[in-house]
């Protein structure tokens, strides 16, 4: 319909003018069903009876950050992850000029990349639950960020990754385990712990206790020795097949 180069550089803008209009009308949708679940969700919040200290009524909220964590009142995580993922993607954006300049070496720009996005991700990793969505969410993550700065494939970074997120995930979660076994038995967090837990194996693959083949009994002799503990941890392979 349009022979010319006139009549196709015509056309072009017309699609292109058509698909920025079409994305500012699902933009605006899609904020305005925002609008109305958050409108729906404090009036929900408003309905259910407040708790008071000292005197004044404190806000019944769907969820809040606390600590770095954002607990949300149906006990759900995964909005944790999302949460983590946003933070550690701005501090990821930030270095931007660091994952593209070709004067740092890539070994360099690893270690910026584990010491100083990865320890923001992995921030309160030991109170999540890790399913398995949660796990590929995790991956595919690190794939793209660990991409921009080796050029490797999306597919070799999230098999076989320059750093693995996960590992260290792993790890810090079971350096975890062992201050919990090590704890007293009046500390309410110990007591919450082993309550929520079964005392031998097989424990809930989510679970910080996943990778562990003892009693919990046996693990806390364990930990007791903390230079094994942590020589044992960083000598696990974490295989979960």
């Amino acid at each position: 319909p349009f022979p010319t180069k006139r009549g196709l550089a015509i056309h072009s803008g017309h699609r292109k003018g058509s698909c920025i209009k079409g994305e500012k009308y699902r933009i605006a949708g899609s904020l305005a069903d925002k609008k109305v679940h958050t409108n729906k969700r404090k009036e929900l919040e408003n309905k259910y009876q407040h708790v008071s200290m000292n005197g004044e009524q404190i806000d019944n909220v769907y969820n809040f950050v606390y600590l770095g964590c954002n607990f949300q009142s149906d006990g759900e995580w995964s909005q944790m992850t999302d949460y983590r993922l946003t933070i550690s993607q701005t501090k990821f954006s930030t270095l931007t000029n660091i994952w593209y300049s070709k004067k740092i070496s890539k070994t360099i720009k690893l270690r910026l990349y584990r010491s100083i996005v990865c320890s923001t991700f992995i921030y309160s990793c030991e109170a999540c639950d890790l399913t398995t969505s949660v796990k590929k969410q995790i991956r595919h993550a690190n794939s793209i960020y660990l991409h921009q700065i080796t050029n490797n494939s999306y597919r070799d970074e999230y098999n076989d990754p320059s750093v693995d997120l996960m590992l260290l995930i792993y790890r810090k979660r079971r350096t975890y385990l062992g201050h919990l076994l090590r704890m007293e038995e009046e500390r309410l967090v110990r007591k919450i712990f082993i309550s929520n837990y079964p005392s031998i194996p097989p424990y809930p693959t989510e679970s910080i206790l996943a990778f562990e083949s003892e009693p919990i009994e046996s693990l806390r002799k364990l930990a007791l020795n903390r230079n094994s503990w942590r020589n044992m941890t960083y000598s696990m392979n974490f295989n979960e097949n």
